[in-house]
């Protein structure tokens, strides 16, 4: 019992009180409509963790997004416990009253992790590949055939989804009559690698046709297979140092990007780094900058693009002009900065992956796809780095006296997918904290 004549129920992971009350009467009928929203959390993307309660039962960061989504921001326990929000779903336990106990996401990413742990080395490709069972070659040809005649009403209502039309259209470009998006996909050939044991996806160059279609990607194909680059790079993410693999000359860029999104340590450290870089390269880490990051974050580490003009190496920097060679050159340190064969250790990352071949190097002549791949890396890279080139800054930011933070991650600049992380580093452009 607790005071006041209510029950307590007290689990191992959170106390349930059920309050009592002195006397019955008939309340009135609540409603249904969702309608009370944290305001914070008012992004169509988030879907249902607008109103949800997280049952966490204390504050909680929201980062949002990464060009221009300016700082943090806190999110009260008073907003999204369950104890005061009337909320949509939950368990009937009356006509007009749902009951919602603790959703315990963090005991469920921990739950995550242990599992994680002990099938570290299993393989989930029979379990991707038992799912081709339910796929018949006839609807996927069918589906494309049905995108293909498509209307504009069509993809107005698809596209909406996570931006305007006109967004798609100046991202993709459109057809010659403006109508449509240009944006054209052929899965006939997912039946087939479905069939493909992971040995012989692993081992094998991509044979599965070209998935997506415009004319822009047509100018990229001009340099070589972008499905089989694309496919490449992917495969040291899956497969590392196994197989064939261990021949690709694609570096490991998708560990990186990976990293950004999970909030993991890469890049120049700001408290062990050589200060002499610091001073030079990675202002980001100064003194000057605390107290720009509010409930006393700090900026943990910092990780930019570089680009060369076959010659020199420029390193990005807050206010420069607009131009790579307008940006701080690396005159001391590259080597010891930029290193694309060990990217734990990298501060800085080629954004074209690696240097272009002199036209005296006689090592093109027997390397022909090189410009296929530094091309597919520069638009792995490109999204999370963005197009300005003086922003092509990232901060990993600390919140020490916070455990949980809900964020949007951006993939392939088109579709926004809200992650919730057990931890309190995050990866964000330094702009968004004016540093």
């Amino acid at each position: 019992m607790s005071l006041g004549g209510g029950i307590q129920i007290n689990s191992k992971d959170d106390p349930i009180l059920f309050g009592a009350k002195s006397e019955l009467k008939k309340e009135k009928q609540r409603t249904q409509k969702v309608s009370q929203k944290v305001n914070n959390l008012s992004k169509t993307t988030l879907g249902s963790w607008r109103w949800k309660s997280e049952g966490v039962g204390q504050e909680f960061l929201f980062v949002e997004g990464w060009d221009n989504a300016g700082p943090h921001k806190i999110i009260e326990s008073s907003a999204h416990s369950q104890s005061t929000r009337e909320l949509y779903g939950g368990v009937k336990v009356s006509g007009s009253m749902s009951w919602f106990g603790p959703r315990k996401v963090t005991q469920e990413l921990e739950d995550i992790e242990k599992v994680k742990t002990s099938y570290k080395n299993v393989s989930y490709w029979p379990k991707i590949k038992e799912s081709g069972k339910y796929l018949d070659q006839k609807d996927l040809i069918g589906l494309q055939k049905f995108w293909s005649q498509r209307s504009r009403e069509l993809e107005e209502d698809i596209f909406g989804l996570y931006h305007d039309w006109n967004w798609w259209a100046k991202q993709f470009g459109t057809t010659k009559d403006g109508k449509k998006v240009e944006l054209e996909f052929d899965l006939s050939r997912i039946k087939e690698m479905l069939n493909k044991s992971e040995e012989e996806l692993r081992d094998n160059p991509w044979s599965y046709g070209q998935l997506f279609n415009n004319s822009k990607l047509n100018m990229v194909r001009l340099l070589g297979n972008v499905e089989e680059t694309a496919f490449n790079y992917l495969k040291q993410l899956a497969w590392p140092e196994q197989g064939k693999v261990k021949q690709l000359k694609e570096k490991k860029i998708a560990h990186v990007i990976l990293g950004l999104i999970l909030g993991e340590e890469y890049g120049f450290d700001c408290t062990a780094g050589n200060p002499t870089y610091r001073g030079t390269y990675f202002m980001e880490c100064n003194s000057d900058h605390i107290g720009k990051i509010k409930n006393g974050g700090k900026v943990k580490k910092v990780l930019k693009t570089t680009w060369t003009d076959g010659t020199y190496y420029y390193a990005p920097r807050q206010w420069n002009k607009f131009r790579w060679h307008e940006q701080t050159k690396l005159s001391l340190g590259k080597d010891e900065l930029l290193k694309m064969d060990d990217l734990k250790n990298t501060a800085l990352l080629d954004e074209k992956c690696e240097k272009e071949y002199s036209w005296w190097d006689l090592s093109y002549l027997s390397d022909r796809v090189q410009k296929i791949r530094r091309e597919v890396c520069d638009q792995i890279i490109r999204p999370w780095f963005g197009d300005k080139v003086p922003d092509k800054r990232l901060c990993l930011i600390e919140i020490e006296d916070y455990n949980y933070y809900l964020r949007l991650n951006t993939y392939l600049q088109v579709i926004d997918i809200p992650t919730w992380m057990n931890k309190n580093t995050f990866w964000t452009k330094c702009s968004n904290y004016s540093i």
